[in-house]
């Protein structure tokens, strides 16, 4: 897993007047109780594909060779309904690590901690489209379009996930490379003792199966003792 950055042009229909009509929807869907639509995330998929150059951004398998690709919801729309349309809620991701492995599972510090879903009621003294544009930020307007971006980077944070999210925090400042010279193979392991890169590694190994023998970088040690690392 590698830092990632978001392109500066999100993919039309996740900014502007457009974003607030999707959060509406969402807001509609979950009234009612019904789903939210898949074809709508499926429209990002070049831009994000695009973002990590054809990788999974959890165990970087290239999914023209390994898997498919998915749009991948960094915290689960079963858990956090409110971000189902959210561009900086999405991800690139295989098959494997986000079907086989990760599906729902989103780890935080405690339930106390994590982010509770926005109050969306008719009768607040805001109107249902402007509690809608303050439901996520607006990829194209990081200061005013929508929730601030800052502002959406806390809230992200502060429930402390155990997984990495690429585009908010390096990886490589929590993950390390182990070579095991008996078992023939390189594993990810944590880079120090701090409870936050035990945690990463716990999300990377149990959640997304990141010492799997099919990730590339966990491969056989090679004569410089040391895998083929990314």
């Amino acid at each position: 897993m590698i830092k990632l950055t978001r392109t500066t042009v999100p993919p039309d229909g996740f900014a502007g007047e457009q974003r607030i009509d999707k959060n509406l929807a969402l807001i509609r869907l979950r009234r009612r109780g019904g789903k939210p639509d898949s074809a709508v995330w499926r429209r990002a998929k070049p831009h994000l594909k695009a973002e990590t150059h054809g990788k999974c951004a959890y165990c970087e398998s290239s999914t023209s060779t390994v898997a498919y690709g998915d749009v991948e919801h960094f915290r689960p729309k079963s858990v956090y309904w409110w971000l189902a349309y959210c561009y900086d809620n999405f991800s690139y991701s295989c098959q494997i690590c986000n079907q086989m492995y990760k599906k729902a599972t989103f780890r935080v510090a405690s339930e106390d901690r994590r982010w509770q879903e926005p109050i969306v009621r008719s009768r607040t003294g805001l109107t249902t489209r402007e509690q809608a544009k303050l439901m996520t930020p607006d990829p194209r307007d990081r200061a005013a379009g929508g929730m601030p971006f800052d502002e959406f980077v806390r809230a992200a944070t502060r429930e402390k996930p155990y997984l990495v999210d690429p585009y908010l925090e390096d990886p490589e400042e929590l993950h390390a490379w182990e070579a095991d010279t008996v078992l023939q193979e390189v594993r990810v392991t944590a880079r120090t003792r701090r409870v936050r890169a035990s945690r990463a590694i716990r999300a990377a190994v149990d959640d997304l199966g990141l010492n799997r023998s099919s990730v590339p970088g966990i491969t056989p040690i090679d004569s410089t003792g040391y895998g083929g690392l990314h």
